[in-house]
């Protein structure tokens, strides 16, 4: 997985621009970029900061199967997750989770109703 941080400080109205997204996953009691390493980016790893068109190009990249965008809202770090995304599955979710961390995802499905929510 690479991993990019969301952009802009207006809300998370971005966040379905262009419309790609698979899933969001938010955590509680975790860091941004401990999120994105629960999900499966390297460990430690800065993320860069990228648009949602980068986070779509990195997904032409040999070898690159999944794409999150992680950032923070209150309380809450959240990944939006583009190409195969692992907040959605229980593995990746108890990952997110571990610890004490309290972990919510949201998988957009409206092209095959209905959409899913896990806590």
């Amino acid at each position: 997985m690479s991993v990019g941080r969301g952009a802009g400080t207006g809300g998370i109205g971005w966040l379905l621009e262009p419309y790609a997204v698979d899933c969001v996953t938010f955590a509680r009691g975790v860091e941004p970029v401990d999120l994105a390493s629960r999900l499966g980016a390297p460990p430690g790893q800065e993320p860069p900061l990228s648009s949602a068109e980068e986070a779509l190009d990195l997904l032409t990249d040999p070898g690159v199967d999944g794409v999150a965008r992680v950032g923070r809202a209150g309380d809450w770090a959240f990944a939006v997750e583009y190409g195969d995304a692992a907040g959605c599955t229980e593995t990746g979710l108890r990952a997110v989770s571990r610890d004490g961390a309290e972990a919510v995802n949201f998988l957009m499905t409206p092209w095959s109703p209905p959409s899913m929510f896990a806590y």
